[in-house]
């Protein structure tokens, strides 16, 4: 081997192994015999180790080229033979060193750099992944708690609609069937009374009916107005009007300037009635006796201003964004009244009728509410009927009935039996119950659950007839304050209510309650009621009850008094026994196999049909008023049940 060529220089030979230098790996090797005579008959061949899969002919060049050789130890053999002579062979131990990204360490570090690369890679989906759940979580907590602050909107909507609906129903259904069941005893006056009555509470009826249909047209913007010149202080005058008797039953006065104000404003009247009937409720509701409502109209350039001012409690500046929104309802002793639409409803009629209303309020200085209205007609929309006909008014104040509000004086004494006492915020309900009950009994009249309770230090009636949703103190909150004194422990009380699902039944008689009846209510369900309810008390007062035995065991006798005191709660059961008698179930079962060996259940079921009895062929009550007298629910399955136990149909006793 003479030489090795590379790239870039040549190195002679002289040992048995060389290292290829600079990372080449081009390489020639020059290979030849010391033996100049006959050079012509030597055949030349090499073979690269690991490389060349065959020997390889050289004798023309008597070189040995290679490309490319891979990194590593490579043996070089090179063979010289004379033709048809000896065979020489000898070899070259070529080491190519491998470029640093070959190297098993670069390899290594490689390696590890792709798992860190595919573990921060993952890390970082993970935690993009984690992100994003953490983003959807947020927005879907955002939607669920919009979704339930939506719902509970709703269900606070439907449960105020539903008590301001039922209220004026009663008072409609209530006279009614009292006109036709004493159409040959009831007087002028008291038809009179009682029309008169239906009248304004059939007005109220349609209004709230109107209220929600606008509404709903507010919120599809279907919403069709009719506007027109009036004069606007007048035509208010006449809309207030219709609150003269509330107010002096409130003792609150109103006051209008208007001074130097002639000019007629385009509205629709039926929208600004709506508006000033919304505001009035409001500045009356919210305002105490002996106070001043204020209503004034300013004219500037080109607009004018209607304000209503009361002097109530205030808005906190909180509320004060919130007021005008769909559904919203002010906390505080006012929230069980009213729908929480009528100021959404005001806003959206002056912004139809191209005005606004905003207010200004200080809690404790009472609020302001102003109603900004445009001059002219350019502004109205095109969408809504112009009429340029002034609406003529004929300036009077409607008719209203200022009525008495009967109340019993300590001192005044009427010769009846049993004293109730009447608990309900409505005054025209109040009203009627009163009328209804005075004939039989001595009535006490109270508008919540506060004065209601100043009343009791005062005077113990024999029964309380409440309505649940009341200002300041409602009937819930009433009952478990009265339940919670030694001498109220046991003065049976009926609640009248709207709401008639089987859980809110449930859950009112939970809190103490004896009776609950669903308004609109008939005046004969409501007096059959408190009879079954005061006959039973009197019995329970003189120690013993119906069917009861002189020899009773002690235990029998208890249970029997307390299924008594709750024959009108149709979700009596086991538990509540349990729960009355301080044990529990499995010691009342225990208890109850010693005394009798009729079961609980058909116990309770026993006592109930036979007061059932003793009411229908006794006391002349219908099937449905002893039904309800007793406990059940569904007629019916009373009249089934009372035939299984008797043998008869219940209506066979009423005959």
């Amino acid at each position: 081997i003479e030489s090795i060529e590379l790239d870039d220089r040549e190195l002679f030979m002289n040992k048995s192994e060389i290292i290829i230098p600079g990372h080449q790996r081009d390489v020639r090797v020059n290979f030849t015999v010391p033996n100049f005579v006959n050079q012509e008959r030597m055949r030349f061949s090499y073979l690269l180790v690991g490389v060349n899969k065959s020997w390889q002919d050289a004798t023309q060049s008597r070189q040995a080229v290679f490309t490319g050789i891979p990194p590593g130890r490579h043996e070089l053999k090179i063979s010289s033979q004379f033709i048809g002579g000896d065979h020489v062979e000898t070899s070259l131990m070529i080491i190519i060193p491998r470029y640093f990204y070959e190297t098993s360490w670069f390899k290594a570090l490689m390696f590890l750099g792709l798992i860190g690369l595919i573990y921060t890679g993952f890390r970082i989906r993970i935690r993009s992944l984690k992100e994003r759940e953490k983003k959807l979580k947020q927005r879907v907590d955002i939607q669920t708690k919009k979704l339930q602050k939506a719902a509970e909107e709703k269900q606070r909507f439907f449960t105020g609609i539903t008590h301001e609906l039922k209220t004026p129903l009663s008072l409609i259904i209530g006279p009614i069937d009292d006109l036709i069941d004493e159409q040959e005893k009831a007087s002028n006056q008291e038809v009179s009374k009682r029309l008169s009555m239906m009248r304004r509470n059939s007005y109220r009826l349609k209004n709230l009916v109107d209220q929600i249909l606008d509404v709903s047209k507010l919120n599809a913007d279907a919403i069709k107005l009719k506007l027109q010149p009036v004069n606007l202080p007048q035509f208010t005058r006449q809309i207030v009007g219709q609150f003269q008797s509330k107010m002096e039953r409130e003792e609150i006065s109103v006051e209008f300037l208007s001074v130097g104000f002639d000019e007629y404003i385009y509205v629709d009247q039926e929208a600004w009635e709506r508006i000033i009937i919304n505001l009035m409720s409001n500045a009356i509701k919210f305002s105490p006796n002996k106070s001043t409502i204020t209503i004034s109209f300013n004219e500037k350039e080109t607009t004018i201003e209607v304000k209503v001012k009361d002097e109530g409690r205030g808005i906190n500046s909180e509320q004060q964004q919130k007021v005008f929104e769909y559904l919203y309802q002010i906390e505080g002793d006012k929230a069980s009244e009213g729908t929480g639409i009528g100021l959404f409803l005001v806003k959206g009629l002056m912004e139809e009728m191209g005005g606004s209303i905003t207010l200004h309020s200080k809690p404790g200085e009472g609020t302001e509410f102003i109603l900004t209205l445009k001059k002219g007609h350019d502004h109205i929309r095109a969408n809504h009927t112009l009429l340029h006909e002034p609406l003529l008014s004929d300036g009077k104040v409607p008719f209203t009935r200022v009525e008495r509000k009967l109340k019993l004086s300590p001192t005044e004494t009427i010769p009846v039996e049993h004293r109730i006492l009447v608990v309900e915020d409505n005054d025209d309900f109040r009203s009627y119950l009163q009328s209804i009950l005075e004939e039989q009994y001595e009535v006490m009249v109270a508008e919540n659950g506060k004065e209601a309770l100043k009343l009791l230090k005062k005077e113990t009636p024999h029964l309380i007839i409440s309505d649940i949703m009341m200002p300041e103190m409602n009937g819930l909150e009433f009952v478990n304050s009265l339940r919670s004194k030694k001498q109220f422990e046991h003065l049976p009380i009926i609640f009248l209510s709207a709401k008639n699902e089987e859980q809110d039944v449930q859950t009112r008689l939970s809190t103490g309650a004896d009776i609950y009846l669903t308004k609109p209510i008939r005046s004969a369900m409501l007096l059959t009621q408190i009879v079954a309810i005061l006959r039973r008390e009197r019995i329970l007062q003189k120690g013993f009850t119906p069917s009861a035995e002189e020899k009773e065991p002690e235990f029998l006798r208890q249970v029997r008094e307390i299924i008594f005191r709750q024959l009108g709660n149709p979700s009596l059961n086991i538990n509540q026994l349990a729960d009355a008698l301080f044990m529990s179930r499995a010691k009342l079962y225990t208890d109850w196999k010693k005394v009798s060996e009729v079961s609980v259940n058909d116990f309770i079921k026993q006592t109930r049909l036979n007061e059932a009895k003793v009411l229908l062929g006794e006391k002349g009550f219908t099937v449905q008023e002893s039904a309800r007298a007793v406990g059940y629910a569904d007629p019916n399955y009373f009249s089934t049940s009372f035939k299984k136990e008797f043998g008869i149909n219940p209506s066979t006793l009423t005959k």
